[in-house]
């Protein structure tokens, strides 16, 4: 059968543009009919609907082209055309739409001033769709277009689109993501977890190459920082091939960011917002040092000054912070952003290029008051009861971002394609929390009452509340990120394609002068903590990620394909982090609000610094803490082969074979350049070799019909460790320090999905998935034994299982379109689901604990829910939608415990989220948009149950005293930490010209 070309270029927010098609013999369809003059015009105008002839549904992109001339347009997302400017004459015109039948109707008179209207349906022809060849831009914003590439697809992978974004009022890629069933987000943790399989499972793409991590506790990028105005479409593959597999198990993420679809753009944005919890507060605070942009001073004392690591500040040293420790007050903070794109194409005689530039920057604030504990070794009775620390306080989060995205993108003779991409995302996230409560540091032998030199008060004194100590803390998350990309596609004959590609990523990540300041209450008042450090922390990631692609694709029969090719990866990476002590010594304590009014930089400047020399009070220290580094050298050269093959015209297979060749090494080093410990990730552990890993695929499509398809999948990964997750380097969190261990293994995964769908019509489908894998040495972290709350990197089994169903339901309620009135009405719903089972037998010995006990996968919640509800209405000139948007997660495991007060682990309690969006189109160029998201505000709540001496220990307590009644079970679950977002609401504005 012969193959067609169809050039597709269309999208909602360009205003005019041109496209051509090669057609198809079509149906017939009633001569456009003339209307009444309207006035001397240059030319006549053309215009009408294009619909689903089944579904009677608006076909956004469809083109329309007067035969023998280059004049034409497209329909918008209504389904409606006008073509201006037509010279007087008889033509025919072309309607054409990527799966239908194209449709000619001759002897179409145009008049000038006159206009002529055109309304007709188009009908589906799967036939010519299977000889389809896409060599222009096809609409991969639109949720149809998108759903169109998803039916045809040999591997199941899902996609939402630009479009869908802004329907649903979504901010960015980790809140998009969330809506492909089986993905969730674990709060407290950067990035989303898929079939209840973590971070480290999971990869990361920009336009199908990797990208580097802005943290060094996560393997991948945080996703929330790619902001939905520089995203075309995100793809979520979780089944995998050998050109899309290798160090993933959960899911592989792409990006796809956006490109010029029309001839011209222009459009600006902004917007302004809060969050409730915020009104009617009289201040909030910031870190000082950063300014409005984000950008953080990251100036530092100089190693210098200091006589060695461990050693106070040199005598007659001036003061050497820039930045204050006092934080900023910002009256009546208000979310804001601002947005700009543009684009331009330029048809230069066989050579078409599309320029494309989108630019944003954001500011955003959101309050909470938290609760932080953590249990103690035995319950104390009326003193400390259950906990070793029980603290409370307001924590004030700001968020700035700037991102620039630059496209150029060059098509040649239809058959080449070379686009670079330049992204430069720059993210500040910034708190300032004040906990107050119990800290039982300050009374390891079950007292209450101390004095700064630690004796007990004299007898008789009143004994101090138990809120007795407060920790102030300061920290700002300063990351750049530039990215580019040099990607080709050559078609050297009609069945032979070469793929050539290049990436570039240089990753700074900054968390500049992280402030930790402690009080304590003693019976002179509130005081600076003498017996826990205060100190200043300075870190900086640095990456630079290299990336290389080559492949060669043989089409050897229709939609049969042969494709050899290779990638390479080569990362350096380097972690360091150095911390100051902040000693000092006052005569006399602050009042009952001190810990809060307090500055903190009467205690810490150049003057107690020199008091230091005369022991005048207060006199004020510095000393120079551990300077603490990891480095690590990264290479993966990847060789594959996938083959597919049409055997029948219902059934094609995939096979594949992917060969990975892995060099790794981590090196530690503490207060030197010379490495304390390196780890090896190869054939031997104690050399820098090479580790291969051999990866089979297999995929099978099978269509039952036009409309009902058969998806199976099976295949072999795996998962590397982090960088951090074998280094020994410790950091130190609000309510938890993470620490590495050398001997963390990489997790070998075997995949196995089943995937049934069924499209109703190009909007509509219902689609069910069976899934199962099969972990050996998975990775995760346990809760250690002790009061330091350490959570450590490891393979707690020897395997797991997981299996899984989802569901997704799209559907359309109503839909109904007017001719004479040009009205539209639509209602549809989306539901997405899953259920998971996942087992593994929880081996603690390498931890000191000789028991074991079956357990889930940390973070996989049994159930997820997500729901939208969205109602639109247009009419000739304007359309409104409103969306409503509901999701739910159950109860999940947050991570595993040992023994002690941590042995049950920790649960984090499913939550329900329910969100508003609103928006208007005010004919081609004005549009407003509202958003309320959060609406339940629901608590975000981890609970632990206490250990098995805890539990002795309370059952005694009360058994010793029947007259107080125990306030709950001794193996009730306790509340360990606990805040609540708010409900925030945004309103934005928008102009196209």
């Amino acid at each position: 059968m012969k193959a067609y070309r169809i050039t597709l270029l269309a999208i909602m927010t360009c205003s005019t543009a041109v496209a051509t098609a090669v057609p198809t013999l079509g149906s017939k369809h009633p001569i456009p009919t003339l209307t009444e003059p309207e006035g001397e015009t240059a030319g006549g105008i053309l215009h009408g609907v294009i619909t689903d002839g089944t579904t009677k549904e608006p076909l956004m992109g469809a083109t329309i082209r007067l035969e023998g001339t280059s004049i034409g347009g497209y329909t918008d997302m209504d389904g409606k055309f006008t073509i201006t400017g037509i010279p007087k004459g008889v033509y025919t015109v072309v309607i054409s739409y990527v799966s239908y039948k194209t449709e000619r109707i001759p002897n179409a008179v145009i008049e000038p001033g006159q206009r002529a209207t055109l309304d007709f349906t188009l009908h589906p022809d799967d036939e010519v769709l299977e000889e389809v060849v896409v060599t222009a831009k096809a609409n991969r914003e639109s949720e149809n277009m998108l759903l169109l590439e998803q039916k045809r697809a040999l591997i199941a992978i899902e996609a939402i689109g630009a479009m869908e974004l802004d329907r649903k009022g979504i901010s960015n890629a980790e809140a998009a993501v969330q809506q492909v069933s089986g993905i969730s987000k674990q709060e407290g943790v950067k990035n989303v977890f898929v079939r209840g399989l973590a971070d480290r499972y999971n990869s990361t793409y920009l336009n199908g190459f990797p990208i580097p991590s802005d943290d060094p506790e996560y393997k991948n990028i945080s996703l929330d920082i790619f902001d939905t105005d520089m995203i075309q479409n995100i793809g979520v593959s979780k089944a995998f091939s050998s050109s899309r597999g290798g160090d993933v198990g959960g899911a592989a993420i792409d990006i796809k960011s956006k490109q010029l679809q029309c001839d011209h753009l222009l459009s600006i944005g902004a917007g302004v917002g809060g969050n409730a919890t915020l009104l009617g507060r009289d201040n909030f605070y910031r870190q000082d040092g950063v300014n409005y942009i984000g950008f953080a001073n990251r100036t530092q004392p100089g190693r210098s000054l200091f006589p060695g690591y461990g050693s106070e500040i040199q005598s007659g040293t001036d003061y050497p912070f820039v930045n204050k420790l006092q934080p900023v007050k910002v009256q009546a903070p208000v979310d804001h952003n601002l947005n700009l794109s543009l684009g331009k194409r330029l048809d230069l005689d066989g050579v078409v290029l599309d320029l494309l530039l989108v630019g944003r920057h954001e500011v955003g604030y959101s309050y909470s008051n938290r609760i932080s504990r953590s249990f103690s070794t035995v319950f104390n009775g009326g003193t400390t009861g259950l906990w070793y620390t029980n603290q409370e306080g307001p924590m004030y989060d700001t968020d700035v971002r700037q991102l620039l995205l630059g496209d150029a993108s060059m098509r040649i003779l239809d058959k080449h394609t070379i686009r670079y991409t330049g992204l430069f995302i720059h993210s500040s996230k910034q708190f300032v929390t004040t906990l107050v409560g119990q800290h039982s540091e300050h009374n390891q032998d079950g007292s209450t009452m101390r004095q700064p030199d630690g004796d007990l008060l004299p007898e008789g004194s009143v004994p101090m509340e138990l809120n007795h100590i407060s920790l102030t803390r300061q920290q700002n998350n300063d990351n750049r990120l530039l990215i580019n990309q040099l990607d080709t596609d050559w078609q050297l004959t009609d069945g032979l394609t070469l793929n050539v590609g290049a990436a570039a990523n240089i990753l700074q990540a900054y968390e500049p002068d992280h402030r930790r300041l402690y009080m304590v209450l003693t019976d002179k008042g509130w005081i600076p903590d003498w017996s826990i450090s205060n100190d200043r922390f300075f870190s900086h990631l640095r990456e630079n990620d290299y990336n290389v692609k080559a492949s060669v694709e043989w089409k050897f029969a229709p939609e049969s394909f042969l494709t050899l090719g290779y990638k390479g990866r080569f990362i350096d990476h380097k972690f360091n982090s150095i911390a100051y002590n902040l000693l000092t010594t006052v005569s006399e304590g602050l009042d009952a609000k001190g810990y809060r009014e307090l500055d903190w930089d009467r205690i810490y400047n150049a003057e107690t610094l020199q008091n230091r020399d005369t022991h005048e009070t207060p006199f004020s220290n510095i000393m120079l803490n551990n300077d603490e580094w990891y480095q690590a050298i990264k290479q993966t050269h990847v060789g594959y082969l996938d083959a597919v093959w049409k055997l029948t015209d219902a059934l094609t297979l995939q096979g594949g074979l992917r060969v990975d060749l892995l060099r790794q090494r981590v090196s530690t080093g503490i207060n030197s350049d010379t490495p304390t410990s390196t780890i090896y990730a190869g054939t031997d552990p104690d050399k820098y070799s090479m580790k291969p890993f051999v990866l089979p695929s297999f995929n099978i499509r099978y269509d039952i019909n036009d409309q009902h398809t058969l998806r199976l999948s099976a295949s072999k990964s795996y998962s590397m460790p982090r960088f951090k997750e074998v280094s020994t380097y410790k950091y130190v969190n609000i309510d938890f320090t993470s620490c590495g261990w050398s001997k963390v293994r990489y997790s070998e995964l075997y995949n196995a999905d089943l995937k049934y769908d069924w499209y109703f019509s190009p909007s509509e489908l219902f689609t069910v998935t069976a899934f199962y894998k099969h972990i050996k040495d998975p990775l995760s972290r346990v809760f250690l034994a002790g009061t330091a709350g350490i959570l450590q990197y490891a393979n707690p089994a020897d395997k797991a299982e997981v299996a899984g169903v989802e569901l997704e339901l799209r559907k359309d309620l109503l839909n109904t379109y007017s001719i004479a009135t040009e009205q539209r009405h639509k209602l549809s719903i989306g539901l997405r689901g899953s259920y998971l089972y996942s087992d593994m037998m929880l081996d603690l010995e390498p931890f000191g604990v000789i028991k074991s006990e079956r357990t889930e996968l940390e973070g996989a919640s049994p159930w997820l829910a997500n729901a939208d509800l969205t109602y639109s209405y247009s009419n000739a000139r304007n359309s409104y939608t409103g969306t409503i948007l509901f999701d739910y997660f159950s109860d999940r495991l947050y991570t595993y415990g040992t023994v002690g007060q941590n042995e049950n682990g920790i649960i984090e309690k499913g939550i329900a989220k329910l969100n508003l969006v609103g928006e208007a189109n005010f004919g081609k160029h004005f549009s407003v948009k509202m958003k309320v998201n959060n609406l339940l505000n629901s608590p975000i709540r981890k609970v632990e149950v206490p250990g098995e001496v805890l539990q002795k220990t309370y059952t005694e307590y009360y058994n010793a005293h029947p007259e107080l009644a125990a306030p709950h079970e001794p193996d009730a679950p306790q509340i360990i930490s606990e805040y609540r977002k708010g409900v925030s609401f945004s309103i934005s504005v928008g102009y196209k010209f």
